[in-house]
Parts: structure tokens; sequence; C-alpha cells
């Protein structure tokens, strides 16, 4: 309850594998938010997901890069709609690491990319 009201969770945010995770066992939101992890490893397991899922990849993480196609096959077969956007010079947690003092300019410039999509998909929900 939030000030007498009830709240309820629209979306899932989180990481990958978590997210994917939750929508394979989830009805009670409307989209899943994926940020850099992995889908799931067996293919029967996406024909349960019944929400669209939202995928926020860096073209410099190929321990995700290289399961995107296994991802994409399996969606494919399901009639939720899988959407991938992999942001070019981005690693591995480029919305946290675009905001450090460090941050290279590909990480900086792919988080605000990326928070742009988030709050137009989020506006939509």
């Amino acid at each position: 309850m939030l000030e007498g009201k009830e709240v309820s969770p629209r979306f899932l945010l989180g990481g990958g594998s978590q997210s994917f995770q939750f929508a394979t066992q989830s009805t009670d939101i409307e989209a899943a938010i994926v940020c850099y992890g992995t889908g799931p490893k067996e293919a029967a397991a996406y024909q349960n997901i019944r929400v669209p899922i939202y995928v926020f990849y860096g073209d410099n993480d190929n321990r995700v890069n290289v399961t995107i196609s296994q991802s994409k096959t399996a969606m494919e077969n399901n009639s939720a709609p899988y959407e991938t956007v992999i942001y070019e010079g981005a690693g591995y947690r480029f919305f946290r690491a675009g905001e450090g003092k460090k941050a290279t300019e590909a990480n900086k410039n792919d988080r605000v990319k990326g928070l742009k999509r988030l709050k137009e998909i989020l506006s939509q929900i």
C-alpha cells in the first residue's frame, strides 16, 4: 500500500537472467526489462513468457552476446514481443559504468541512449 493505494508491479527491471526467469513464471507484470544478463538455457522455458521482453545489451559483452541468437530464436517461436538493442561500444553494466568518473565515452553515451529508450518503453506500459 502506498498512501492508501494498492500498488502492483507493471514491469520488472533487473539483471537479465533474473528478469527472464521471472517472466517465465509470472503473469503479474506487463513487461520485462533485461539489462545485460542471459535468457533461459532451455528453449522450453520461453514458451511460458507472455509479456514483452525489452533487452539492453552492450556490444562489448561477449559473455552475454553469444546467447542472443538462442534467445531470439526461442522468442520467435513465442507470441510475446522480443526487442533487443545492442549499444555500440558499450560494455557489461554500461548503465552503471556510464555514470562513473572514469566512464568511457561509449558507456556515457549509451547510458543516455538506454535511459531514453527505457523512458519510452515505460511510458507505453
